[in-house]
């Protein structure tokens, strides 16, 4: 928004006429008032120390604009080449789980095997012993309640798995 300003100005002739131009009212914007005010400020100085002002400003500029340089020349490599870091990292993250991981599973499955089998060889082992002691301990009717309890746990397991 502007204000109407009236001011008299000489026209052609030397009289005063009447002239209205609008000048801009203060902004809500604080940044957008600061050149004036630094103008203001300037301008209120005395005069020694508003060259000295000067000065300091003159000297320090040049090495704020390269500084201003630096960091738009920085975030415009960043714009190019982070896309491309992401996609790389997406490509190699992909590479880690269709490639690698099925490799390491071969490699461990066929390094491993002599092992695993060496230790599925003792669990059965060890069920065979505790069911051998089991037929050789109880009797017909604790056989028959273990039996039937057995049966009962995996008809109701299959049951509910056939119901999902």
């Amino acid at each position: 928004m502007s204000d109407e300003y009236v001011s008299y100005v000489p026209n052609n002739n030397g009289r005063f006429v009447r002239y209205s131009h609008t000048r801009p009212s203060p902004s809500s914007n604080p940044l957008i008032e600061l050149g004036p005010t630094c103008n203001n400020i300037m301008s209120s100085l005395p005069f020694f120390i508003r060259y000295i002002v000067h000065g300091v400003l003159a000297i320090c500029f040049p090495f704020y604009s390269i500084y201003q340089g630096y960091i738009v020349l920085i975030n415009r490599i960043h714009q190019i080449t982070y896309p491309i870091y992401r996609a790389i990292t997406l490509v190699s993250r992909i590479f880690t789980f269709f490639v690698q991981l099925p490799l390491k599973i071969i490699t461990f499955c066929i390094t491993e095997t002599r092992t695993l089998l060496r230790n599925l060889l003792i669990l059965l082992i060890f069920v065979g012993i505790i069911f051998a002691l089991a037929l050789i301990l109880l009797n017909n009717n604790q056989l028959d309640y273990i039996k039937s309890y057995v049966q009962n746990t995996t008809d109701f397991i299959l049951k509910k798995s056939s119901m999902i």
